[in-house]
């Protein structure tokens, strides 16, 4: 796909800086994240300077600075001596209001060392003359001095990557993010169906996600052959420093280096409440490297023997392990997304190790400010969840802290009729659909979509007025805030899909009659949530 995707945090913070030039900003962040094409986007109804440190001649990055400027003011300007440059740039843009950006930041200053003291006096001293907002863009957020204003660019959440590929379904949508993560430039790389990626793209020789793997690790760790190990050692399942370091064989010195390294990479990430380094609990930080050392190079060496088709046969069974772990993430990542979230994680004993009867636990502030403790079970594929999963999981919540516990069930296979009505009648348990972790943005459209097409079914409530209706309902969705009137929505079946499955309790007060069903709703104060789900429902409406 082409086009430009997310980003809007950091897009609106560089236009505020926009709005009161001049001003300075460092962008950085791990590479593949989209730091320039986020600029590009910035910049692309502006006038602007883009100049892009380069390793080689200093006079090709001089003529390169030339051209940048000579683009700007559309006549030939000439640059003798990188010291002129900011001489340059303010007589071209004078009073205009420009963005100058300095792209590839460490590779600039490497080819000109004494640039860094020329960029500090025009930051200090001549930048006020201006109307320039000035951007250094790199890797590293080290490399930028005394520049106040700063934007990191971190991978993207695994909601906000449904926008590279709007034609994915939501196991789709998970399994592209399990293969490649948050990093926009791999999703542009990602073609077609996420499985046939996995056999295209993955696997051969010259596989152009298992070359990017190869190229990160070999141009990026100083201890190549260890790192490779001790990223062997955390797909195998070690997660403690003393686990990792076993297994990779690696001494403790050495082992306490290329993790540091890596976690300054972003390739790793030690868990915050991690005590000690020889206790410290690691992770993979990119999806990518996670994917590929927990599935790619388990049968990859196949290929060079079997076909590309046999191999990829073979890592089918790993595939689907692998996506159930990732489905348990993305389950932890949906809780922070949805909720006042103040942390999530793993249930670990004493040792480190994980308590394997609960995937994860979130602490939680509820509306009305309360902390809650929320134990996750999470299954992606195989059985329904029933009665017997939601005793389990009250069972062994009983190591977790708290009284006031949410029980939260995530399933992409399903919820048997007796879960789903225990959850219908019970506010402390709550089942959350594939669907549902992937389903916002799409149930928001397809909600105004089956609105466009209910039309003049739609009626308005005001105050306590009762609408008697007759005829078959498949769904019933309250809309709209109770001050302003409500919104009856009766809905087709086709249409039912456009809303939440799940009822949120008390967010409206229907008044159902046991005989000759009447629907009354009442203002409350309840109705003044501002999120109002649905209950799918079956009803004969007759005339009061």
């Amino acid at each position: 796909m082409d086009g430009f995707v997310g980003r809007k945090k950091e897009l609106d913070y560089l236009e505020e800086l926009y709005k009161a030039v001049p001003q300075s900003c460092a962008v950085h962040g791990r590479v593949r994240l989209g730091k320039s094409s986020l600029l590009k986007e910035f910049c692309k109804d502006k006038p602007y300077i883009y100049v892009r440190g380069t390793e080689g001649l200093p006079a090709d990055c001089l003529r390169s600075m030339e051209d940048a400027v000579t683009r700007y003011s559309g006549n030939r300007e000439t640059l003798e001596d990188v010291q002129d440059f900011f001489s340059l740039v303010k007589r071209v843009c004078g009073h205009k209001k420009t963005v100058l950006i300095l792209d590839h930041y460490e590779e600039l200053i490497d080819t000109f060392p004494e640039m860094s003291s020329y960029i500090s006096s025009f930051l200090r001293r001549d930048i006020f003359g201006t109307r320039i907002l000035f951007i250094a863009c790199d890797t590293d957020s080290t490399v930028f001095g005394k520049i106040v204003n700063f934007v990191e660019i971190k991978p993207m959440n695994y909601i906000e990557c449904k926008g590279f590929h709007p034609e994915y379904t939501p196991l789709q949508h998970l399994k592209a993010y399990g293969m490649v993560g948050g990093a926009p430039a791999y999703h542009f790389l990602l073609k077609g169906d996420p499985d046939e990626a996995i056999r295209d793209q993955f696997f051969g020789r010259m596989s152009v996600f298992a070359l990017e793997v190869e190229s990160m690790v070999n141009s990026e760790a100083t201890l190549k052959s260890e790192c490779i190990r001790i990223l062997h050692a955390m797909a195998s399942g070690a997660e403690r420093f003393k686990d990792i370091m076993d297994i990779a064989d690696v001494s403790q010195t050495t082992c306490s280096k290329a993790l540091q390294e890596m976690e300054n990479k972003g390739f790793v990430v030690k868990e915050s409440s991690s005590n000690g380094f020889r206790n410290s609990i690691f992770s993979f930080s990119s999806n990518l490297l996670r994917f590929y050392y927990s599935v790619i190079t388990r049968c990859r060496r196949n290929s060079d023997f079997f076909s590309v088709e046999e191999s990829y046969a073979m890592s089918l069974g790993t595939v689907s392990e692998y996506m159930e772990g990732v489905f348990k993430m993305i389950c932890a990542e949906y809780v922070t997304l949805h909720y006042e979230c103040l942390v999530v994680g793993k249930v670990r004993r004493t040792d480190g190790s994980v308590f394997p009867d609960i995937d994860y636990v979130a602490l939680i502030k509820d509306s009305h400010g309360v902390k809650r403790a929320v134990p996750m079970v999470c299954r992606l594929s195989g059985e329904p969840f029933g009665m017997a999963d939601l005793s389990r999981l009250v069972d062994n919540s009983k190591k977790v802290n708290g009284t006031n516990k949410l029980y939260m069930m995530f399933s992409g296979c399903g919820f048997d009729d007796d879960l789903v009505k225990e959850s219908s009648s019970n506010a402390g348990v709550v089942l959350v659909t594939l669907e549902d972790v992937y389903g916002i943005e799409r149930c928001r459209d397809r909600r105004s979509q089956a609105l466009d097409h209910v039309g003049p079914r739609l009626q308005l409530f005001e105050g306590r007025e009762v609408l008697p209706v007759g005829g078959h309902v498949d769904a019933v969705a309250v809309i709209g805030d109770h001050r302003e009137g409500l919104a009856l929505v009766l809905v087709d079946e086709s249409l039912v899909d456009a809303f939440p499955d799940e009822l949120v309790e008390g967010a409206y007060d229907p008044l159902l009659s046991e005989d000759g069903l009447q629907l009354a709703l009442h203002p409350s104060p309840v109705l003044e949530c501002r999120e109002i789900r649905l209950r799918r429902v079956e009803m004969n409406l007759v005339h009061g």
